[in-house]
């Protein structure tokens, strides 16, 4: 609504006696005709000339109308108070948690190192050095104050000294706009009036104006000890701050805007403009550029676009498990990984080992971060030690390895390579463990080396696979003659936590008996593990060169190893005792008997992978029976539907205005 159409809008007539009662409640008035919206309109101290009493008032009530109007327009004002206490709520809402968080950092990061310990998960000696070495890194200097964590404390810092600035302004003010006459002249309440003069005395020679020249909270504090003293020694000043609060009487209603008040001064008019334009233009399209910029280089799943057209022009259909980590080495992640001129001579003589084992294969990319990943990875399969720098690149890369290789893995599943996507999960057991293809999957044991595996795998009675040698007795076991008594409890602990998989599978059609041509299958894959007792969980992996905890992952894969097509595939990352989960894929074309390779496995253990193959018949559409519907349900066909009834209906009605004659046709035929 304009200002003109408020002007002129009568309906708001009524309103005003009720308003300026409620305001003041000191004066009825009586039933006049005028325009409310003045009450709002007026600025400070100016009373409208078209504010026009059509019925004869009293020059008293025009007088209290304009002090109403002058009181009304200077309420809504920039108030310092309302601007401290919502900003020390604001302030107390970052420092109290950052604080808190903050100083725990630092004491545990600095003096009680030792109490973040985790070793509810430790089975070993080896992981206890695990988790040692990983809570070392963690609180060493540097990665405790970091670049981002100083810097926070710089901002923490800040926002408590304009906390405490606040709060003493806001004390000063709330002090000057207090009024308490016996507070403000330093007494006790029931003090004598010779007492009240002697501190009016002292008080007023102390914040006099002429003492104090420039100082505006000393002129208020002397205003204020004036009017104190006045509330205490004069009658009516005296019952008026007794009944309201206040020697001046009762005081109108007054509302503020949470704002500083210098934001109104004059002179800081271009300086607020210069800054709301630089929040709005600049700062704020500035940070959502930022955002977008980094945003728009990731996928759905948190990695690159770049590691994604990386990963699908270099793998294939039978990419072969020595060529995955240099795929993987390529990663866009991973070229934030620093490059340190202390660290050449030894990653050159790594890569001259490397080359001498013929453990890595031919590097088809030559870029400095892709040669230098792809070293740092064949050193982790193969156990190397490395330097503190080097191994905190690898610990790095293998953080984010798991998400990187599901990566790999959506490519080669988009794609149904069958063959390259077992590889990439057993890439994922060889980075889990540190070991490489070639190697025994008794060596991921605790205190298991190649003598113990030479002992296991040969002479009477060899160990062939990792399920049988976890099937077997503690006493029966081969290869722990050579170790000591504490060693071989921790073989036996590892040996007891580690999956021991019972596999189910079924396919068919839900609610059908018979599989047809072309029918959705449903392969379900039910999976039991026989070392988890009911109700419970699966422990975290044993991973002792793996440099996070991680939980145990499982891959569904329904393909055909002779078409080396892959037709359905799965996750599973559920902990639990008995795990069941269906995978669809649709059924072959033609009437026959098939055959699916089932591949169950593990993202973390080497050596518990499970395989199953399913056989079913597929029944020629031809061959399934005909079912004859009700007579009943043929009769529902022919009934018309919603659709059909309303266009009857609509035909219906036009027809018969079509045969409804005119009003003139029938008056002529009257007038006949």
């Amino acid at each position: 609504m304009s200002l003109n159409e408020i002007y002129f809008n009568t309906s708001f007539k009524e309103q005003l006696p009720m308003l300026v009662v409620r305001q003041s409640r000191l004066l009825a008035l009586p039933n006049q005709e005028y325009h409310p919206f003045l009450m709002y309109l007026a600025p400070r101290g100016v009373v409208p000339h078209s504010l026009k009493v059509r019925k004869r008032a009293s020059h008293r009530f025009q007088g209290f109308i304009h002090s109403l109007l002058v009181n009304l327009a200077t309420m809504l004002e920039y108030d310092n108070s309302a601007f401290y206490y919502f900003s020390v709520s604001l302030c107390a809402l970052y420092v109290v948690p950052v604080t808190f968080l903050s100083l725990r950092r630092i004491l545990y990061g600095v003096f009680l190192k030792d109490r973040l310990l985790d070793k509810s998960h430790v089975r070993c000696e080896r992981e206890l050095r695990k988790v040692k070495q990983l809570q070392a890194e963690k609180t060493a200097f540097r990665n405790v104050f970091s670049l981002p964590f100083v810097l926070n404390l710089l901002v923490l810092g800040t926002v408590w000294y304009a906390l405490v600035r606040m709060m003493l302004l806001l004390k000063d003010d709330s002090e000057i706009k207090s009024f308490d006459p016996f507070a403000i002249l330093g007494i006790a309440a029931g003090t004598t009036e010779r007492e009240i003069k002697r501190a009016y005395r002292k008080m007023s020679l102390l914040y006099h104006p002429d003492k104090n020249q420039g100082d505006p909270v000393a002129e208020q504090k002397f205003m204020l000890v004036a009017k104190a003293y006045e509330a205490l020694t004069d009658e009516v000043a005296k019952a008026n701050y007794e009944k309201y609060g206040n020697p001046d009487g009762r005081q109108a209603l007054q509302l503020s805007i949470g704002l500083p008040t210098f934001l109104l001064d004059p002179a800081n008019h271009n300086l607020v403009l210069f800054l709301y334009l630089l929040i709005l233009v600049v700062a704020i399209p500035s940070c959502v550029a930022l955002w977008y910029s980094h945003s728009k280089k990731y996928g759905d799943s948190m990695i690159m676009y770049d590691t994604y057209g990386l990963y699908n022009f270099a793998m294939s259909q039978n990419s072969h498990p020595r060529m995955l980590p240099e795929i993987l080495a390529g990663s866009a992640e991973f070229r934030e990984i620093p490059s340190r001129s202390t660290d050449e001579a030894e990653l050159a003589a790594l890569s001259k080992a490397m080359k001498q084992a013929d453990v890595m294969a031919k590097p088809k990319f030559n870029h400095p971060a892709i040669t230098k990943a792809n070293l740092l990875l064949h050193a982790h399969f193969l156990r190397e030690k490395l330097s503190p720098s080097l191994q905190s690149d690898v610990n790095a890369m293998l953080k984010k390895s798991i998400q990187l290789v599901d990566g790999m893995l959506e490519i080669s599943v988009m794609k149904s390579w069958l063959q390259t996507s077992l590889n990439l999960m057993e890439m994922q057991q060889y980075l889990t463990q540190g070991l490489w293809f070639k190697d025994a999957p008794f060596l991921q044991l605790p205190h298991i080396t190649e003598v113990e595996v030479k002992h296991i795998v040969s002479g009477k009675h060899p160990v062939r696979s990792m399920h049988q040698y976890i099937a077997m007795k503690p006493e029966d076991r081969k290869g722990l003659s050579g170790l000591s008594e504490a060693n071989c409890k921790e073989v036996t602990a590892v040996l007891d936590m580690m999956p021991h998989m019972e596999l189910q599978i079924s396919v068919g059609v839900e609610d059908e008996d018979m599989i047809a041509e072309g029918d959705i299958m449903t392969v379900t894959v039910t999976l039991t593990r026989q070392n988890v007792k009911e109700g419970d969980t699966c422990d975290l992996v044993y991973a002792p060169r793996f440099p996070y905890p991680k939980m145990e992952r499982w891959y569904c894969v329904v393909g055909d190893s002779k078409m080396n097509h892959l037709h359905a595939f799965a996750k599973i990352t559920s902990q639990e005792r008995v795990v069941e989960k269906k995978l669809q894929l649709q059924a072959p074309p033609k009437a026959g008997t098939y055959q699916l390779d089932i591949f169950v496995k593990s993202d973390s253990y080497i050596g518990m992978d499970l395989r199953a193959v399913a056989k079913f018949n597929v029944a020629s559409a031809s061959s399934l029976p005909v079912y004859q519907p009700h007579p009943e349900d043929l009769e529902l066909d022919n009934e018309p539907t919603l659709f059909e009834q309303v266009m009857n209906a609509a035909d219906s009605s036009d027809s018969e205005e079509e045969n409804l004659e005119p009003e003139e046709v029938k008056e002529a035929k009257k007038d006949k």
